[in-house]
């Protein structure tokens, strides 16, 4: 539920508009009549008083909302760091992974170029053995 309060103010009256908004749309006005002579209050000192504690609900609320919010936003501030942070050292592990899997095969690949190099040299000491 939400509230507006209004003030409009004329030669003759000033006029307090406290409205709920709410399904039925229900709100009081306070007229204050000011004559001359020092002015007349058409209204009662209660409904003012009602008014006023209406707008320091609406305030608490208003204030208790953004107190949530800036709380779930700190949270989620906080999470959003967590996750790059997850994905960071996931990636990093990744790259760990692949980059060690690269060394394996260099080392065998190299390896195995070495052993056809001597394989190689067997039958070429023979055939010089031969000559």
């Amino acid at each position: 539920m939400s509230g507006m309060v209004g003030l409009e103010m004329r030669p003759e009256e000033i006029e307090l508009i406290v409205a709920e908004a709410d399904k039925h749309g229900d709100g009081q006005t306070i007229v204050l009549d000011i004559e001359s002579g020092g002015g007349m209050v058409i209204g009662s000192l209660d409904s003012v008083k009602g008014a006023i504690q209406g707008l320091a609900n609406y305030r608490a609320q208003i204030g208790s909302q953004l107190s949530y919010t800036n709380k779930i936003n700190s949270a989620l501030a906080i999470e959003k760091e967590n996750m790059q942070q997850s994905s960071s050292r996931i990636k990093d592990v990744n790259i760990a992974e692949e980059t060690t899997r690269l060394a394996k095969l260099n080392i065998l690949v190299n390896s195995g170029t070495a052993m056809t190099a001597q394989a190689n040299l067997l039958p070429q000491m023979v055939l010089r053995l031969i000559r």
